[in-house]
């Protein structure tokens, strides 16, 4: 005491301050505490090769859990479908450079490799090379998931590219499948695999009326025959009239297809009855769902489609929406008496399709319909596989 008191003229509270400012509490949260918490917040790590909001379950996963998580996902230089209200901190972004595929491919498996680092729990969206993340990280948690085998027209190419997959597959210790069919296909063993079925969008669901026919399709046009469903309904027009049927909305991606539709629709006369509609982003989905009480799921019946479970088909019966699709083997496991009716995938059968429909459409019930999909809500499928099977995190936010 003698001595501070007797040099006290001495200090300085400028000088005493710079000893110890590197401990303001501010700049303790911001070097130790908050990298901490961010490690810990971003453990789990999404790599999606598609851009965000262009792979259904994905996009649904990262509303729900934006705050929890990190996703890792090219940027194709699409319209931007992430809505407003999103935490977009947690999105990585790679950028593509160029137009040449294979360098954009090689340039993702880098910035998956590079960011990989950074965590302990990895959720793979499978991508041409992505194997090489368990092979570089043996002791991470690295999950692959498989949505999709391939869908390329060319049947030795297409084999190959499923072939790949499979042997992929074989370096994770953890695989999901979409479906049973799709694992059954690709010869994955049910030993080290799980099948989480699709994630669907959230769907209001409303009790529809059914006096007039507001037909919906959304979803892509390549490689569907779209154009089947528009003469089907000329043609059911044609004989049986066009009074109970309003409209018939296409939602779809705008690509060669879209002008060919426009033309076709033209040729045919339906321009009071068919509207094409540029695809929209999810949540103005919604206004078109409301809209509808008959959905339309037209895929084509063959070995590409068979295995795939249809996103639509799923929110068209959420929202209570009876249903008229093409009998792919998972469309035959959604669609009955109840809520639908299944057709070929051929003009012929879709008007006879139509027939039947709209002739027992007062006898369609919205709340039975629901009745027959709701364990396939998004909070439901999310909750039962992604935290308590998987257990990647700890419950919904």
């Amino acid at each position: 005491l003698k001595k501070i008191i007797s040099k006290r003229n001495k200090f300085n509270s400028y000088e005493i301050y710079e000893t110890i400012k590197h401990q303001e509490n501010n700049k303790i949260m911001e070097k130790i505490f908050l990298p901490f918490l961010f490690k810990s917040k971003n453990n789990l790590l999404f790599i999606s090769k598609a851009q965000l909001g262009y792979l259904t379950d994905l996009y649904v996963i990262f509303k729900k859990l934006s705050n929890e998580i990190t996703v890792l996902c090219n940027n194709e230089n699409k319209k931007n479908i992430i809505e407003n209200d999103f935490n977009t901190s947690g999105i990585i972004d790679v950028k593509h450079k160029n137009r040449n595929k294979i360098l954009n491919n090689l340039r993702f498996i880098y910035q998956s490799i590079k960011h990989s680092r950074e965590f302990n729990t990895i959720y793979v969206y499978y991508f041409y090379g992505c194997s090489l993340l368990p092979i570089i990280f043996p002791r991470k948690r690295i999950i692959l998931d498989i949505r999709s085998g391939s869908v390329l027209r060319n049947k030795v190419i297409r084999k190959f590219a499923d072939l790949l997959i499979k042997i992929e597959s074989v370096f994770f210790r953890e695989v999901v499948v979409i479906s049973d069919s799709l694992r059954e296909k690709l010869k994955i063993s049910k030993k080290r695999s799980v099948i989480i079925p699709i994630i669907p969008h959230d769907i209001e669901f409303i009790d529809r009326k059914f006096d007039k026919i507001k037909m919906l399709y959304v979803g892509t046009l390549l490689n569907r025959n779209i154009e089947n469903t528009v003469i089907g309904l000329k043609k059911y027009i044609e004989e049986n009239g066009g009074d109970t049927i309003e409209k018939y909305t296409i939602v779809c991606d705008k690509r060669e297809e879209y002008y060919r539709l426009e033309v076709k629709i033209k040729e045919l006369g339906l321009e009071e009855k068919v509207f094409l509609q540029e695809w929209v982003p999810p949540d103005k989905l919604r206004e078109y769902f409301k809209a509808a009480n008959l959905g339309v799921s037209y895929i084509p019946i063959n070995e590409i489609y068979d295995v795939q479970p249809p996103t639509k088909t799923i929110e068209y019966l959420l929202a209570g929406i009876p249903v008229i699709g093409t009998a792919t083997l998972e469309n035959s496991k959604l669609i009955n008496d109840k809520n639908g009716v299944l057709c070929r995938d051929t003009v012929d059968s879709f008007t006879e399709g139509l027939k039947k429909i709209i002739s027992k459409r007062n006898k369609f019930n919205s709340y039975e319909i629901y009745e027959t999909i709701k364990h396939q809500e998004n909070n439901k499928i999310i909750d039962l596989f992604y935290f308590r099977k998987l257990k990647l995190l700890e419950k919904i936010k």
